[in-house]
């Protein structure tokens, strides 16, 4: 028996709406790593259908941005990869570090 993956009109909408929010947040996010300072209220007057959904969201990512940034110039010798990610193997290490120096 085949699974049914269509969708019910209500479905979609949210599919669509998640979808938004995510582009959204991945916008956001780019501006921090640009280098920008990003205020999540002006943000979201770009926004204002998904303000609700992603303020909260908005708000940690700019927190946990900043946070790793003040560790990594209170820690230059210390490698992000080995502190966010402390379980992962030394092969998938090195790909994530070959990619980030391209």
């Amino acid at each position: 028996m085949k699974p049914n993956f269509e969708l019910t009109p209500e479905e979609d909408l949210d599919m669509i709406e998640r979808a938004e929010e995510i582009d959204a947040f991945g916008e956001f996010t780019d501006m921090l790593v640009a280098g920008e300072n990003p205020d999540v209220e002006t943000f979201l007057l770009r926004y204002p259908e998904l303000a609700d959904a992603l303020r909260e969201d908005l708000e940690f990512a700019k927190w946990f941005y900043e946070d790793v940034q003040r560790f990594k110039r209170a820690h230059p010798e210390v490698d992000m990869l080995d502190v966010l990610c402390p379980d992962l193997d030394e092969e998938m290490k090195k790909k994530i570090r070959s990619m980030r120096n391209r």
